[in-house]
């Protein structure tokens, strides 16, 4: 009895401790990541996919600006097309290099929409330089026209640049700095081919009107001086057609002797603005950086 007694509770045992046939070895449950770790790495990623994206925007930009330096002007086309249409931010600057991209190819057709976009999308502080380069397109499409004879088209885009430097806000050109310096020098430019295209002469009717007074005023001595004795010579000395006509010299030479100064400060602007031309055509020619918007 007492033997049979100790092997049940023994039996029991041994059964409790045996693993159930077919079940095989108990595995722990799989732990579930933490919600707050799970954040992180999709933040992480997410950081990462963004600061790769930004490095490629600033990389488009820095491509565009450095072909236009070059020369390249198809190439930094491209690229600120592409950086207009993946950046999020900072949408003025894909067309504005666009746009000073074809004025420097000289395609002002295309350049002028595209810096037009841009102004609608710069921020105040980044304005002056898109009006600067839009101005510079309006500038020379009113040259092209003034060189076809439309004054009126070439008066109106001749305005349009005008209008565009001087209603450029304050923040973008602090008095006295290069911005403001750069305006002044654009508006000045604009401002002289506009009056010289307009006022071809420069004055040429003060000159004949004061050559005109001179003439007269020599027929006048011509008479006084002669006493009248005869009037046939003062009068045609005063009519100054021909330098050979017999009291002619006294009265052309007080009429040149009037106009000679004016005439010697409008020959020399009329160098000087075939100069300026003529240094533009050559930097246009070379197609080198010098020629740029602004």
């Amino acid at each position: 009895m007492t033997t049979g007694t100790q092997d049940r509770p023994a039996s029991a045992a041994g059964t409790a401790d045996r693993t159930p046939t077919g079940d095989g070895p108990r595995r722990r449950p799989a732990r579930r990541m933490r919600p707050a770790v799970l954040i992180s790495l999709i933040a992480g990623v997410l950081l990462f996919a963004l600061s790769a994206c930004a490095l490629y925007l600033s990389g488009l930009l820095s491509s565009a600006k450095e072909a236009s330096e070059s020369g390249d002007q198809r190439s930094a086309v491209t690229s600120g097309q592409r950086f207009e249409r993946l950046s999020p931010f900072e949408r003025h600057k894909g067309p504005f290099a666009v746009g000073t991209a074809e004025a420097f190819d000289r395609n002002y057709d295309r350049a002028r929409p595209a810096l037009e976009r841009a102004l609608e999308l710069t921020p105040v502080k980044d304005e002056c330089a898109v009006r600067l380069n839009l101005a510079y397109v309006h500038e020379k499409e009113a040259e092209a026209f003034r060189d076809a004879d439309d004054v009126e088209s070439a008066n109106t885009s001749f305005e349009t640049a005008r209008t565009l430097l001087t209603e450029a806000p304050e923040e973008c050109r602090p008095e006295g700095g290069g911005q403001d310096q750069a305006m002044d020098e654009a508006e000045e430019r604009v401002g002289t081919a506009q009056d010289e295209m307009n006022n071809p002469g420069g004055g040429d009717g003060d000159e004949e009107g004061s050559g005109q007074d001179g003439d007269a005023g020599g027929e006048d001595g011509s008479s006084e001086e002669n006493g009248g004795e005869d009037g046939s010579d003062g009068e045609t000395g005063g009519t100054g057609e021909e330098g050979d006509s017999g009291g002619g010299p006294a009265g052309e030479t007080d009429g040149e002797t009037g106009g000679d100064p004016r005439r010697e400060e409008l020959r020399e602007r009329q160098q000087e603005s075939q100069q300026r031309q003529d240094e533009s055509n050559e930097r246009r020619d070379s197609g080198g950086y010098s020629d740029k918007p602004w």
